[in-house]
């Protein structure tokens, strides 16, 4: 079953994707991807590789505030795993972060709650972020732009719907009541046996996320900045790549592109193939640079991504070769 959701996932992304590209015009696109050299590609990876760094560092110091001081280099090849995985299978950009537990628990001696709990932390301050970059985002769409209502209401609901989880996630956190506790006995899921094995796990984690949040203030101001600092570097990207394709963008239209595209990451597609493209093509003529632009735009961050994922399935080898020892060794054992 899920492989069969996996390869429909892709077929749809493709019919998308294939569909962008012959509505707009082969021809018109690859004009203007012409107009990047390779070495401003190499800078333009270099400027989006800054930014994973950028983001390692914040996990770094999450972990630290947890008491445990993990290599740099270590993280950032576990987090370029992680980041690479979630970019391949159809999981809205969020199926690399149980990657990022398994291997950060074979490679390290932290336990596997606070593995969990760093984990979580570290995407929810990237959510955060995000959403409050996207909030801006529509509210400047909204007052700068004439949209139809249909369009208007998707944002809206888009919008309401990211503040109430998290909302959700910071009101059940800093009261100890633990958001995942939460849904699960709203949806009245606890009554299944995986479930009720893994409660107490669960809890400790929760109580592990609500102390960073309640506790260890100067390490969640730092961290927040720090996840400011990561969403800026990829904007500036998105505004240099634009440089090199002969658009001086304003700040107001990096922050249109770089926080609307993410609703092309909604609907879980490997890679977002085919959204993307789509979402880029829509946003690029609303801002008077033509659907060809924008599809150009995302065949660059597309190329820039695999060239990402391909450097971390490497090391997705290099671990899983270790994993696959570890679990060799314990059945031995």
């Amino acid at each position: 079953m899920k492989k069969k959701s996996f390869f429909i996932s892709i077929i749809v992304g493709l019919a998308i994707f294939v569909l962008v590209f012959w509505k707009i015009g082969l021809t018109k696109i690859i004009t203007i991807l012409s107009l990047i050299s390779p070495l401003q590609f190499l800078l333009a990876l270099c400027v989006m590789l800054l930014a994973i760094f950028v983001s390692v560092l914040k996990w770094q110091i999450i972990l630290k505030a947890q008491g445990y001081n993990i290599n740099f280099i270590k993280l950032f090849f576990i987090k370029l795993v992680g980041y690479s995985v979630g970019y391949i299978i159809p999981s809205a950009n969020l199926g690399g972060e149980p990657v990022r537990v398994i291997i950060l628990k074979k490679e390290s001696d932290i336990p596997l709650t606070k593995n969990i709990a760093s984990v979580i932390v570290d995407k929810s301050l990237e959510l955060t972020v995000g959403f409050l970059f996207l909030l801006l985002a529509v509210f400047l769409l909204l007052i700068s732009y004439t949209l139809s209502r249909n369009t208007i209401a998707i944002l809206l609901f888009a919008v309401g719907f990211f503040l109430i989880m998290l909302y959700l996630f910071y009101t059940k956190t800093l009261s100890n009541k633990g958001f995942f506790s939460s849904i699960i006995k709203f949806f009245r899921i606890d009554r299944i046996i995986y479930i009720q094995n893994i409660k107490k796990d669960i809890e400790k984690t929760e109580e592990q996320v609500s102390r960073f949040f309640k506790k260890q203030k100067k390490a969640f101001l730092i961290t927040t900045i720090i996840s400011l600092v990561m969403q800026i570097i990829f904007m500036i990207n998105f505004k240099i790549i634009l440089s090199f394709l002969g658009y001086d963008i304003t700040i107001i239209q990096a922050i249109l592109i770089f926080s609307l595209s993410s609703f092309a990451y909604i609907i879980p597609i490997p890679g977002a193939i085919g959204t993307y493209e789509l979402a880029m093509a829509v946003i690029f003529t609303l801002l008077g640079m033509g659907a060809e632009t924008g599809v150009a735009f995302s065949l660059i961050i597309r190329c820039l991504n695999i060239v990402i994922v391909s450097i971390g399935m490497i090391f997705l080898s290099h671990f899983g070769i270790k994993l696959t020892k570890a679990v060799i060794h314990n059945k031995k054992n």
